[in-house]
């Protein structure tokens, strides 16, 4: 599988894209995204929102409470095993080696992987 169009609806996916370097690790368009899939009937699984789950806010320090990456590559392969497919954030991904590896996990495990267009 390759990078794919539109995910069709009822399916459970993977919100994939960069955070390190980005303002507020990039939380705002992972909810904005967040927010149009679940309008189209997906199941979004968003790592932003594991990370919320863990206790990081990104809004309030850019440092505290900040998962190990060893421990956020581990549970993002899980979501994405969990997940019937990968969404890939718009924009520029292959300069983020976390999105990356995303990706080939999903490929390892022979999930679609569809990017959303540009806004």
């Amino acid at each position: 599988p390759g990078v794919q169009g539109v995910p069709p609806k009822k399916l459970t996916v993977y919100l994939a894209g960069p955070m390190r370097g980005k303002p507020y690790y990039n939380f705002l368009q992972f909810d904005a995204c967040k927010v149009q899939l679940e309008a189209k009937g997906l199941r979004v699984t968003s790592p932003a929102d594991i990370d919320r789950s863990m206790g990081f806010d990104p809004f309030k320090s850019m440092t505290k409470n900040f998962p190990k990456m060893e421990d956020c590559l581990l549970r993002d392969i899980e979501a994405i095993t969990n997940a019937d497919a990968v969404v890939l954030l718009p924009g520029r991904y292959t300069q983020s080696t976390g999105t990356m590896t995303e990706i080939a996990a999903a490929i390892f495990l022979n999930k679609p992987v569809y990017q959303l267009p540009n806004s």
